[in-house]
């Protein structure tokens, strides 16, 4: 699907909704989002140990270094990409937090509904309930009626 204009009330939603999490495998394979036959994320290693598996791997491709075996890989990038995730999730989760407080604190929005009761609130980049029926795409100043830190969502109401 192609994003709607950049004029689109929900452009920024839906752009956010096409991106696809990434998929990290032994095999080379293409970049979803870049439209590449090949791809190997090479960041600072001192952030990921993935990364540190793709760089020898590129150089053992180079033959400067020997390759690890399959499993070998296997094992060491499954070690890897389960610490990723839990840091990644706990980094989520701390960045939903702040924007739900954020919200809580702000007391007024407009939203746009997303939804019949949901609204997506662009200045926070985020989607939260409505305890009102909303008419899809239509722009409304919107009260904080409480934040469910726990449900990692927030309720809105029309002013």
């Amino acid at each position: 699907p192609q994003p709607p204009p950049p004029s689109h009330p929900l452009y920024f939603l839906k752009v956010k909704s096409l991106a696809r999490p990434v998929m990290t495998r032994i095999r080379p394979g293409p970049h979803r989002g870049l439209g590449v036959d090949f791809y190997a994320r090479a960041t600072s290693p001192i952030r990921r140990y993935s990364d540190v598996l793709n760089q020898h791997q590129v150089l053992a491709t180079l033959k400067l270094l020997k390759p690890l075996t399959a499993e070998d890989l296997t094992y060491r990038m499954q070690l890897a990409l389960s610490g990723e995730l839990k840091r990644h999730n706990a980094q989520r989760e701390r960045n939903t937090f702040l924007l739900l407080h954020y919200l809580k604190e702000k007391s007024l929005v407009y939203g746009i509904a997303s939804a019949k009761k949901r609204v997506f609130v662009p200045e926070i980049m985020m989607e939260v309930k409505s305890r009102n029926p909303l008419e899809y795409g239509k722009t409304y100043k919107m009260r904080v009626v409480r934040v469910l830190f726990g449900s990692k969502t927030a309720v809105l109401e029309r002013v």
